[in-house]
């Protein structure tokens, strides 16, 4: 009906693989613009992926004569997505003499992964829209440790100074026999206020460890829980980055969140330290060896959340 009347229907998707299976001119839009537009199956004879051993000594740099878009290699294998013909895409390989090449036609998907790269994708976009994405799970993690370093440390120094430090001095009230000199008084204060402040940023504080493994769990989930909804995936896999990237890109976004949520904190609760008279140098070096080695023990724990949801 619609070929009867001279109407051409116009099809705006994200599903690449849907539109390749009903469409027989394509466009590709970028940054507000055509990047092309051409018939399917031109377009798919005009570019093409290559793999591709060569004699020992060569590179994918030597390959000059093939116009390359994207060039990738493991061990020996190279892998190309090079524009040309078929024919003169394989001509051109076969005057380098390599040890073996394959010419693979690519998908709709891929080669709009292929065009926009070359183009620029703005990575940084999609770092800012990852960070949107999950203000709720920043925020948490703020809060988290934020109640659990600086203000933890603040109640747990008032408590302490309300006690007699009772529970720093073998469960007794810290009394000094007469005789004592006012600045051996406030070194042993001093002592005991470092050695809470040590408590609370050193490796194996169980608090920290338990907000650790929670913030492992809703990082990691809030992370990749996209794969387990069929509509987020189709969106996320037809944006032009590789997939790898954008396992990084989450990845490493999750691991930033909680490293400078933890960071932030820890240099709240160094100014509360310094409040109650404790020396920045006495602390910093072990709240820092607690910093790395918390993050390490959470991204253990964050790996084995993000593998369990992939």
């Amino acid at each position: 009906d619609m070929a009867d009347r001279n109407l051409t229907p116009i099809i705006a998707s994200h599903n690449l693989r849907e539109l390749e299976d009903i469409c027989d001119h394509v466009g590709l839009l970028h940054k507000g613009g055509i990047l092309l537009s051409r018939e399917l199956d031109d377009m798919k004879l005009n570019i093409h992926k290559l793999q591709c051993v060569l004699q020992p000594g060569m590179s994918a740099e030597d390959l000059v004569a093939l116009d390359k878009l994207n060039v990738e290699q493991r061990g020996s294998l190279i892998t190309l997505v090079v524009r040309g013909t078929r024919e003169e895409v394989e001509a051109i390989m076969a005057s380098y003499n390599p040890v073996f090449f394959e010419c693979i036609p690519l998908s709709l998907e891929e080669i709009f992964i292929s065009e926009t790269e070359v183009a620029g994708y703005d990575i940084k976009k999609l770092l800012r829209e990852n960070v949107k994405r999950r203000a709720w799970a920043i925020a948490l993690a703020v809060l988290g440790f934020f109640f659990s370093l600086p203000i933890n440390l603040a109640l747990t120094m008032e408590n302490a100074i309300k006690t007699k430090f009772w529970r720093y001095n073998d469960y007794e009230q810290l009394i000094f026999a007469e005789g004592i000199s006012e600045a051996e008084k406030l070194a042993k204060i001093l002592e005991i206020k470092t050695q809470i402040v040590l408590d609370s940023v050193k490796f194996g504080n169980g608090l920290i460890a338990f907000l650790m493994i929670v913030a492992a769990v809703v990082i990691g989930v809030s992370s990749f829980s996209y794969l387990h909804n069929r509509r987020k995936v189709d969106f996320y896999h037809s944006i032009p980055v590789r997939r790898e990237i954008l396992f990084a890109v989450q990845y490493v976004g999750g691991f930033l969140i909680v490293a400078l949520a933890y960071l932030v904190n820890l240099g709240i609760l160094m100014v509360v330290s310094c409040a109650y008279q404790v020396p920045l140098s006495s602390v910093l070096g072990t709240a820092m060896a607690g910093w790395l080695l918390n993050l390490l023990f959470f991204l253990l724990m964050y790996a084995v959340v993000s593998i369990a949801m992939i």
